[in-house]
């Protein structure tokens, strides 16, 4: 004899073994996109920068009001995108790399006026910006630009310069940042107080 309830408790039965069945599958994809998630973001580092940067612990250096600091371009010089030239001792990042070709030192200034100077080449022509050129202070956990330009290419090498002027509290970077549009290559950046 066919007991309607019975039938209708074995679909309610079914029906919920189906939802669970749903519910599980969502919190296995949900766990499983959060270990994803997490590995990326601890493994960053190796994904996105170059062997030798050190993304996770910037070293601040301190910086006295009479030195000249001299960036010289080396295999650890942090940069996310291009390659060091050993034989040229230069960063470059070949046409279609876009990205923060070189970053750093974290620097603590004392507090002044200071002049840095990219030593870059670009190749290219015509007149359409292909990287910028930026001095980057970091303070309290927020970053502002109070010194950019843009770089255009040129047949020679050529320097760039910034003056910016420097806080107590602020650690500076001097970044430079290609679009994709054309080689870049990094040699050195200088700094000097004025």
């Amino acid at each position: 004899m066919y007991n309607s309830d019975m039938g209708f408790m074995f679909r309610d039965n079914e029906v919920l073994t189906q939802e669970r069945g749903n519910v599980m599958n969502k919190v296995k994809i949900s766990a499983f996109c959060f270990a994803v998630s997490a590995v990326i973001l601890w493994r960053w580092q190796d994904i996105y920068a170059a062997p030798g940067a050190d993304l996770q612990k910037p070293t601040t250096v301190a910086q006295s009001k009479s030195e000249r600091q001299v960036i010289k371009m080396t295999a650890t010089t942090p940069h996310i995108v291009g390659t060091f030239d050993a034989k040229r001792s230069e960063l470059l990042a070949k046409q279609g790399e876009a990205g923060i070709l070189v970053y750093g030192p974290y620097l603590s200034l004392s507090p002044g006026k200071y002049r840095v100077r990219f030593i870059l080449t670009v190749s290219g022509k015509g007149k359409i910006p292909v990287a910028s050129v930026d001095v980057a202070a970091t303070a309290d956990g927020k970053m502002n630009v109070p010194a950019s330009l843009d770089v255009n290419p040129a047949p020679k090498e050529q320097v760039l310069t910034l003056d910016f002027e420097s806080s107590p509290k602020s650690v500076y970077e001097f970044r430079v940042l290609t679009k994709g549009n054309a080689q870049v290559a990094v040699r050195e950046i200088v700094l000097d107080p004025l």
